[in-house]
């Protein structure tokens, strides 16, 4: 029996947009380290999360060689197509793609209608009852998944009644015997079905069309030249009682807006919805027909597989073309002439609950999840579901579960991302010796707070200096003690430059400072304060002080100065005519 573990993920094809955990309707996908994880004992195999997966990372779990060593065992093996099979093939009919399974190895090919006719009948006899209880339709795993699973209150509603793929699948080793059958769908939930323990006697395996038509791939059938093949099967019925699905056709020709009697409902909300309303006892129907899609003719597997990118109109006319065509040329019997003789199937099943008594934090504890991703009040909860989730509590009640964490908050990792960014801006522009701005840094600025002053008419000047005989302090008392006076000289300017005042580290042992709304004459007097400082601060190495003094050059944005480069440039000219006068000591730039 195939495993309930029926989609697997591809941690080296995820790409971690979460896309799939948007899709998901119960959110049973857990993020892993490098990809996601679907949590199966969660999962209703909706196969929603597939569909979404653009990358391929999410696939449903291939049954072809399973399904193909059953066709080829020495027991008979019998092929079961769904009604939506004349959909996903068209234009070829039953008579091609039986003959297609033939050829595959399987002994015998049916079809579903009998399982149908025979699960509407029994809807009707269970309905015939004098009885206001109300009943929801069980034909649809993935709505029997999510009341087992989410709502096990609605499990007493559940028609104990099989789905069609069961009723055929049993009817099929009664008349048979000892065989194995084969169910070709474009549901994804069938897959898991079929491992219940209350129906698992009924199919052994379970494929999508997409996997058929890979297996007849991989023995190049071409089903144009099987048009006329011979198949040993039982003969083909039409449809009387029954619709797709299993459903009273008399159901559909009742269906109105005021009659109470039949209700219909789709996807999960539906069911919220529901479970609500008989909670409240707010519900007069006796029956419910619920679905997670529209039919299994708009099954994951029809719109992820051979029927992509067609409508749901265009697939049901393909169907009645296809099934008006095959009608008119064999001129089926009627159900009424078959079922009477045909062997006593077993219609009904048990349901039992699956929910799993999951945790919930208290109001604190969500309080604490929430401030890891800095969302601190009410007007800090977005509710964008960029995560996948409604709300931010809800995501953070599934991060206290362990099912997700912060990664998927994008508003979250936006702000860290645009911390990270402005960290790396300034890494890249500070020294990390002295922690002032580097050559890099300082010459962003520099451009700026020219224009920014030639804008505001505004006086600007700028420092350069460099501290005497460095080389020798580093030759003498090596570079770990030099950069102990660099550090040293970059905290004398912390503490006597104004706040306004912006300096930086050069390069090497040469220093530059910009001092905005300042003159040439207020700056040379800064600057001599500078010197003073450095010159009276006691370097001691091994005991002995060591004088530190600096050469220093000024420069104002005035006359024929204009430019950022140009005013850096008269700057060191000066500094330079320092060092040359005799050092410790500061020149002012000349005028152009």
């Amino acid at each position: 029996m195939e495993t309930l573990n029926i989609i697997e993920c591809s941690p080296e094809k995820c790409k971690e947009c979460y896309r799939c955990i948007r899709s998901c309707p119960v959110k049973c996908i857990k993020v892993a380290d490098g990809g996601v994880e679907v949590l199966h004992e969660l999962c209703i195999f909706c196969g929603e999360c597939v569909i979404a997966c653009s990358q391929g990372a999410l696939t449903l779990k291939n049954s072809k060689k399973r399904v193909q060593r059953l066709a080829n065992k020495k027991k008979n093996a019998i092929a079961i197509l769904a009604p939506e099979h004349l959909a996903a093939f068209y234009p070829f009919g039953s008579t091609e793609i039986a003959a297609g399974l033939i050829k595959l190895g399987f002994d015998a090919v049916e079809g579903a209608i009998l399982g149908e006719e025979l699960v509407a009948n029994e809807y009707m006899n269970i309905l015939s009852q004098d009885d206001d209880f109300p009943i929801i339709r069980s034909t649809c795993p993935v709505v029997v998944n999510l009341i087992e699973k989410y709502f096990p209150d609605l499990i007493p509603y559940l028609a104990p009644i099989v789905s069609p793929m069961i009723a055929q699948g049993r009817l099929c080793k009664m008349l048979y015997g000892d065989v194995y059958t084969v169910y070709v769908t474009s549901c994804v939930a069938q897959k898991a079905e079929v491992a219940d323990e209350s129906v698992m006697d009924a199919i052994d395996a379970v494929i999508t069309f997409s996997e058929l038509k890979e297996m007849l791939d991989d023995i190049e059938v071409d089903l144009k030249s099987l048009s006329e093949a011979k198949l040993k099967s039982v003969e083909k019925v039409s449809r009387f009682d029954s619709l797709p699905g299993g459903l009273p056709r008399k159901f559909m020709m009742e269906t109105s807006a005021i009659n109470r009697n039949f209700k219909a409902t789709r996807g999960v909300d539906g069911v919220q919805s529901l479970a609500r309303a008989l909670s409240l006892n707010e519900v007069q129907a006796r029956f419910i027909d619920v679905l997670s899609c529209n039919g299994c003719i708009n099954g994951p597997a029809m719109r992820n597989g051979l029927a992509k990118g067609r409508s749901l109109y265009t697939l049901k006319d393909q169907i009645q073309k296809n099934y008006r065509k095959e009608h008119r040329k064999i001129g089926w019997p009627s159900p009424s002439e078959i079922i009477p003789g045909l062997p006593k199937v077993s219609l009904r099943r048990t349901f039992t609950s699956k929910a799993i008594d999951l945790s919930f934090p208290s109001k604190e504890e969500i309080e604490k999840l929430m401030a890891e991703a800095e969302i601190f009040s009410p007007q800090d909860e977005l509710n964008c579901g960029a995560c996948g989730y409604r709300t931010c509590s809800e995501n953070a009640l599934a991060v206290y579960r362990g099912i997700t964490n912060w990664d998927t908050c994008f508003p979250y990792q936006k702000k860290l991302m645009n911390r990270i960014k402005e960290d790396a801006k300034k890494m890249s522009m500070i020294d990390a010796v002295t922690g002032l701005l580097n050559h890099y840094g300082f010459n962003r600025t520099l451009e700026r707070e020219v224009r920014r002053a030639q804008r505001y008419e505004s006086q600007l000047s700028i420092i350069v200096f460099d501290i005497d005989r460095f080389k020798l302090i580093n030759d003498t008392y090596g570079h770990l003690r030099g950069d102990e006076v660099l550090k040293a000289v970059a905290q004398i300017l912390r503490k006597n430059l104004r706040e306004a005042d912006i300096a930086a580290r050069q390069g090497g042992d040469e220093f530059a400072i910009i001092l905005p709304q300042i003159s040439k004459t207020e700056t040379f007097a800064v600057a001599e304060k500078l010197r003073y400082r450095v010159e009276e601060f006691d370097f001691i190495f091994e005991g002995k002080r060591i004088p530190i003094t600096l050469s220093i050059g000024v420069a104002s944005l005035a006359g024929g100065i204009k430019e950022a480069p140009l005013l850096f440039d008269k700057a060191d000219q000066a500094m330079y005519r320092a060092k040359k006068s005799g050092r410790n000591k500061t020149c002012i730039a000349k005028d152009i």
